[in-house]
């Protein structure tokens, strides 16, 4: 079970995104981040949309609250690991020493735990 939430996790998380925004906001802006997806991530997000019946914009939700963290673990961990509950511990200091929202906070963590 653990190696397929790893395999899983290692699929779904594409290179760190050019665009250094906060997030997804408005019409158009993630198409910048979207466009760094490799096809076979992009089909997966198909297949993810598909069976779980989540909205596109839920799944580039997810996947940009994938990338930050997958960004984050790079920096801790060559290469990125499966997350530990103590790298998403981090993680969210992390994200709070760059000020960001509690809101924005949960929105990532909610992501993040839907799909480990």
């Amino acid at each position: 079970m653990l190696q397929a939430r790893q395999d899983l996790y290692l699929r779904l998380t594409p290179s760190p995104p050019q665009d250094t925004s906060d997030g997804p906001r408005g019409r158009g802006s993630s198409a910048a981040w979207r466009g760094s997806l490799s096809t076979r991530q992009s089909s997966c997000l198909g297949s993810i949309v598909g069976a779980r019946g989540l909205a596109p914009r839920t799944v580039e939700t997810y996947m940009f609250a994938l990338e930050g963290l997958r960004e984050f673990l790079a920096q801790r961990c060559d290469p990125p690991e499966l997350p530990q509950t103590r790298d998403l511990r981090a993680y969210i200091a992390h994200m709070l020493d760059r000020s960001l929202s509690r809101g924005t906070i949960r929105v990532r963590m909610r992501s993040i735990r839907g799909l480990l």
